[in-house]
């Protein structure tokens, strides 16, 4: 998976060897962690506060990123404003989003902690954190699979019924193999 890794730049220097320990940790299951923009020397909170504009570009630069990954790990240990916006702006994009603290989980607002694509994880040191991390990676895959809902008159919806049933098929499942169903015949005409 393609993961961008988020934390704090006021407690980099603090919290550098967790910063780095997570990454390394998730490159060693085989995934590419994009993490420059916090870990690199010249990733600093005075050159991100410098200006607006820079401050602007760095965050434009992080929303790319994260609409081009699978996943987010996010390590919130310490409060940040960014951080807790650039978490937002994921879930808002419907990137899953795992967040870690080794401290005491900080208060997440009710609009986050009742999200299904958010998964906040408390690890006590990062030995734990190595034993655990593969398993939580299973708990908030990234969605393979959209929700759409739609409203029906109540003659579509019995005609839709009747025909599931008929076929032993749930109402989705008929719609989906029906669209399908269209999908091929529309490549098969497109091909000629």
């Amino acid at each position: 998976m393609k993961i961008v890794f988020i934390a704090s730049l006021y407690e980099k220097e603090a919290r550098q060897f967790h910063y780095l320990s997570i990454v390394d940790l998730l490159e060693s299951l085989g995934h590419q962690v994009i993490h420059q923009h916090i870990t690199q020397p010249q990733a600093t909170i005075e050159q991100l506060t410098s200006s607006q504009p820079s401050n602007i570009k760095f965050h434009q630069k992080i929303l790319k990123l994260i609409k081009s990954s699978d996943l987010v790990v996010a390590e919130v240990t310490k409060q940040s404003v960014g951080v807790g916006f650039t978490i937002a702006e994921a879930l808002k994009a419907d990137k899953p989003v795992l967040a870690l603290s080794s401290g005491e989980i900080p208060p997440i607002t009710n609009f986050l902690e009742k999200h299904d694509l958010l998964l906040v994880h408390h690890y006590p040191n990062i030995r734990q954190l190595e034993d655990e991390l593969a398993f939580l990676l299973t708990q908030i895959e990234p969605r393979k699979d959209k929700k759409f809902n739609m409203f029906l008159s109540l003659e579509l919806d019995q005609y839709l019924l009747e025909a599931a049933t008929n076929k032993k098929l749930s109402k989705s499942e008929y719609l989906r193999r029906l669209i399908e169903k269209d999908q091929q015949q529309t490549a098969a005409l497109a091909k000629g």
